[in-house]
């Protein structure tokens, strides 16, 4: 018996070295149907205004910053043309931003746009998806100094993005 013990433990050891690391904190939405890997720990910040609530998700790490927010509203928000891309104007113009691209953000049957903008006023580089899925408008963002962009870090939060 003591000579089966010794080995099976040894391949119990080799076996856990190769089970990854999770990397990052997950955040699931409880009411909003989506979760996300932030690299690092985040905060949660809550809005309610008169038709709508808003739930800001916020992660710094590496110099980076990442942002995730669903915004519930009462009304059904999917019924309305290009509401992505007036969005995405909307939140480029705030931030003084030039829009350099945008493409089809796609996970399953969710649909949205994505786009690269830089704000040479504030110094940032950021990626954006805004996605309108009903009622609920999402949005992602990753964003830092220019100097600094990663995008493999951009890339590797937005894979993780989970619609339930």
């Amino acid at each position: 018996m003591k000579k089966l013990i010794a080995p099976l433990f040894v391949l119990f050891l080799l076996a856990s070295a190769f089970v990854p690391a999770k990397k990052g904190s997950l955040y699931t939405s409880p009411d909003a149907a989506f979760s996300v890997v932030f690299p690092a720990s985040f905060t949660v910040d809550k809005t309610q205004g008169e038709s709508y609530v808003t739930t800001k998700i916020m992660g710094e790490a590496d110099g980076i910053n990442y942002m995730a927010s669903s915004t519930i509203h009462e009304t059904d928000l999917s019924t309305t043309d290009n509401l992505e891309q007036v969005s995405l104007e909307a939140f480029a113009e705030r931030l003084s931003g030039n829009v350099l691209s945008t493409s089809t953000y796609k996970f399953k049957n969710i649909v949205g746009l994505k786009a690269n903008i830089i704000s040479e006023a504030n110094n940032m580089e950021m990626e954006y998806i805004v996605v309108i899925d009903g009622n609920i408008q999402y949005q992602f963002i990753v964003f830092t100094n220019i100097s600094e962009y990663n995008a493999k870090a951009a890339k590797s939060f937005f894979k993780s993005i989970s619609f339930n």
